[in-house]
C-alpha cells in the first residue's frame, strides 16, 4: 500500500505544533515553500466533518464557531484562493469551498460507490494505523449512523450553506489577524489521491510540482491527532475520521472525474 513513487516527496515537518495548514491542493504556495499539514480545504474540513457527523446545520455560525475552537488553541485559521479566482462567479480557486454543496451531495449520493472504494479492508487499515479500534460491526453501525446524520444536516443546510469567495471573504473579516489565505499558483496537474497515516509528515507540493509529479495529498494521521486535542472521544474521533475520508474521495469525484477525467488512484502513505 506503500507507493515508494509517492513516499519520496514527504518530508518531516519541523515544528511537531505547526500552527500553519494547506488544502489538499496539488500546486504551489505563492507566498512559502515551507511544507506545511494539508487537510480538505484546509482548516474548512472542521466545521464540515463536525456538522455532518452530527447532523447538525451547516450555516456560517456554524462555521465561525467551530473555527474559532482552532483559534483558542493558538491555531492560524488557514484557507486558500488560486490564480482562477473569480469575485464575480463566487469561486476562490479552492475546488472544496467552491463546491462545497455539491461535495456534500455527492457523498450521499454515491454512498454505494465510496464504500466500495473505502472498503472495510482499507478502513480497518487506516483506523488501525492511526491507533483507532477496528470492530466490523462497530464500524458498520457508525457509517450507517454517519450517512445519515449527514443526510440530516444536509437537509437543514440546503439552503444555508455559505461558500466560495464569499465564505472566504467573511472568515477573512471576522478571523482579521488570526487567518492565512493562501495564494496557489499554476493549474492542476494531479496524477493521484495520497492518504497519509503519519502525524509527523507531509507531502512537499512544490517539490512534486517541479517534478511534475502533482497529487492531492490529506495529512490524516495529523487530523486524527488534532480531533484527539480537541477533546473529542474516541467514537467520535472515529467518526469524523471516516468522514473526512468519504468526503476527500467525493472531493475527487467533483474535481476530476465529474470534469470528464480519469479517476485518480487512492494511495495509502504510512
Amino acid at each position: 500500500m506503500v507507493n515508494s513513487l509517492w513516499s519520496r516527496y514527504f518530508v518531516k515537518i519541523r515544528n511537531p505544533s505547526e500552527i500553519h495548514r494547506n488544502c489538499v491542493d496539488g500546486r504551489s504556495r505563492k507566498q512559502s515553500n515551507t511544507a506545511v499539514y494539508q487537510f480538505p480545504g484546509g482548516d474548512l474540513i472542521f466545521p464540515v466533518v463536525s456538522a455532518l457527523a452530527s447532523g447538525s446545520t451547516l450555516d456560517y455560525s456554524y462555521i465561525l464557531k467551530e473555527l474559532k475552537k482552532l483559534v483558542s488553541r493558538n491555531y492560524s485559521i488557514c484557507l486558500h484562493r488560486g490564480n482562477h479566482r473569480s469575485v464575480q462567479r463566487n469561486l476562490s480557486d479552492c475546488g472544496f469551498a467552491d463546491n462545497l454543496k455539491l461535495v456534500i451531495e455527492t457523498l450521499l449520493n454515491k454512498q454505494r460507490d465510496l464504500m466500495k472504494r473505502i472498503d472495510d479492508d482499507l478502513a480497518r487499515l487506516i483506523l488501525s494505523r492511526l491507533n483507532l479500534e477496528y470492530n466490523p460491526d462497530e464500524y458498520a453501525s457508525a457509517v450507517k449512523k454517519l450517512f445519515s446524520s449527514a443526510e440530516k444536516s444536509l437537509s437543514f443546510s440546503k439552503k444555508k450553506i455559505t461558500q466560495g469567495e464569499d465564505l472566504i471573504r467573511r472568515l477573512e473579516k471576522d478571523f482579521k489577524g488570526s487567518i492565512v489565505v493562501w495564494d496557489l499558483i499554476g493549474e492542476h496537474k494531479e496524477k493521484a489521491v495520497l492518504l497519509n497515516l503519519s502525524s509527523g509528515t507531509t507531502f512537499d507540493t512544490e517539490k512534486a510540482d517541479l517534478d511534475d509529479r502533482q497529487a492531492f495529498n490529506f495529512d490524516l494521521g495529523r487530523f486524527a491527532q488534532m480531533l484527539e486535542e480537541f477533546g473529542l472521544f474516541i467514537e467520535e474521533i472515529k467518526l469524523q475520521v471516516m468522514c473526512a475520508v468519504f468526503l476527500y474521495q467525493a472531493i475527487e469525484i467533483v474535481l476530476v472525474e465529474n470534469k470528464g477525467k480519469k479517476s485518480l488512484a487512492l494511495e495509502i502513505i504510512y
